[in-house]
């Protein structure tokens, strides 16, 4: 005899013990009726209901049973069941990776979720260009929208005080840079580790993530000669035209970089991560009389 004790069934209370039931609910309830009965309104599931097409008996939200569902009109179809043709899962293959969800689900009867759900399932892909496009400018805009630094009180508050602390400051800024200069070292993009690893191959001295003060940090410093390597993408080839808003604001802002550096004594050669390639940075060595 099994000398475990018996509990009392979560939906009717009769004793439950390991000879009753097996497996994982063996000490909540005592039969899977009750389970199916206690858990139904976790699953939101109604009363048992007879669908209106075919006459089935079962729990379900609607009036009709999945398979009827399918076989109505669009227009007759309550909002939320999809339809899912061949031609809609081949339209969905073809412009799915460069468009996306909302896009692709414009043209067909359903909504985006689904249409991202169903791509899921197909094992689909945003490219990268859609992922830049859509991922990280809507996570850029919505943190704008929603972070309460970005409010017009919260900027005249940090105004002012910036304006009776200018010693603190300057010491946050000045340990700011030295921290971002510390991480590029330590951590180096793609680009940037490529530019280092063909100068080591050249034997070339040089200084990575080179601080300008009080501005900005630069990829790689040899002498009088800054180089830059510039992604393709985030600071907008010719070949992304027509360029997005935040494309424009780098070029502005690598123009800005260019003036300064210049002014400084600096010469800047920026190098197109299309571009990168030993004969490039040999050829641009060359040229400065550094090799």
């Amino acid at each position: 005899m099994s000398s475990d004790p018996l509990y009392p069934c979560e939906y009717c209370g009769n004793p439950v013990g390991k000879t009753t039931q097996r497996g994982k609910y063996q000490k909540r309830f005592c039969s899977i009726a009750c389970r199916n009965h206690a858990n139904a309104p976790k699953r939101e599931r109604t009363e048992g209901k007879i669908c209106l097409g075919c006459g089935k008996y079962g729990y379900r939200k609607g009036d009709y049973c999945r398979d009827c569902l399918m076989q109505l009109s669009p227009e007759r179809r309550p909002n939320g069941i999809p339809r899912w043709s061949r031609k809609d899962i081949e339209y969905l293959i073809e412009h799915y990776p460069a468009n996306g969800a909302e896009a692709v689900a414009e043209n067909l009867w359903a909504d985006h979720i689904q249409v991202r759900d169903k791509a899921n399932r197909l094992g689909l892909c945003l490219n990268q260009e859609a992922t830049d496009r859509l991922v990280h400018q809507a996570a850029s805009d919505y943190m704008k929208a929603n972070n309460p630094m970005y409010t017009q009180e919260a900027r005249k508050k940090v105004k002012e005080w910036r304006k009776k602390h200018p010693k603190i400051v300057k010491r946050v800024m000045q340990r700011l840079f030295e921290g971002h200069q510390r991480l590029e070292r330590e951590q180096p993009s793609g680009l940037e580790y490529r530019i280092r690893e063909m100068l080591r191959e050249f034997g070339v001295d040089f200084e990575p993530s080179y601080f300008i003060k009080p501005k900005f940090i630069v990829d790689i410093r040899i002498g009088d000669l800054i180089i830059q390597a510039d992604g393709d993408y985030w600071h907008g080839h010719p070949r992304f035209e027509p360029l997005t808003e935040r494309q424009k604001a780098q070029k502005r802002r690598d123009k800005a970089q260019d003036a300064y550096l210049v002014k400084c004594g600096y010469t800047v050669v920026r190098i197109w991560e299309s571009e990168l390639t030993e004969k490039r940075v040999k050829a641009i060595l060359s040229k400065h009389d550094i090799l």
